[in-house]
């Protein structure tokens, strides 16, 4: 139970701070340290993604992230809430808060090491109950690790990651290994 309130109160506390952000973009959109290159960079930047699910649902995520990187080493914060929901539903689509944190390491310049960990509320809508509940095509909170290699046109991203029950902690969790394959055009 004190793992959720601790999770909640700095999930409000990212939340705020995206929101200034959204205020602020003009201002502060792609603001980057250049000096010495072992010192860490800063940008943040705003993000949608959309992906369709023909003939089974939706989701579309508003991201906020502040990322600090240098030439090996990353690590991103990011805010932000989703919409998600089924096709065939009589419900409205989900509306959900979000927070994830990603840390990197460049190993070669093609080839990335990385461990996430995302958080994504109970629907703040439809009385809290998710339409998309441990669905792992839809945004789901989350821990995971993986590496990240391309090759030409070609992206992999190849590792573990652990679907969280957040409704009764840790009780129904899901393991899988995430594998996508990408070409770019």
């Amino acid at each position: 139970m004190w793992i959720k309130n601790y999770v909640q109160i700095y999930l409000k506390k990212i939340l705020t701070i995206s929101i200034i952000g959204l205020f602020c973009n003009e201002f502060i959109a792609q603001t980057e340290t250049k000096t010495n290159p072992k010192k860490f960079k800063s940008t943040f930047n705003q993000q949608k993604e959309f992906e369709v699910y023909a003939n089974y649902g939706f989701f579309k995520t508003y991201k906020n992230t502040l990322s600090f990187y240098n030439n090996k080493m990353g690590i991103s914060f990011t805010a932000g809430h989703t919409v998600q929901g089924l096709t065939l539903s009589s419900k409205l689509p989900d509306i959900q808060l979000m927070t994830e944190i990603v840390l990197t390491y460049d190993v070669k310049s093609n080839i990335q090491i990385y461990a996430l960990g995302k958080y994504v509320d109970r629907p703040i809508n439809n009385s809290g109950e998710s339409q998309s509940y441990m669905n792992p095509l839809f945004e789901q909170s989350e821990f995971g690790m993986g590496i990240k290699a391309s090759i030409d046109d070609l992206e992999f991203d190849i590792g573990p990651k652990l679907i969280l029950d957040t409704r009764s902690l840790n009780s129904n969790n899901s393991f899988r290994i995430n594998t996508k394959i990408s070409k770019k055009f």
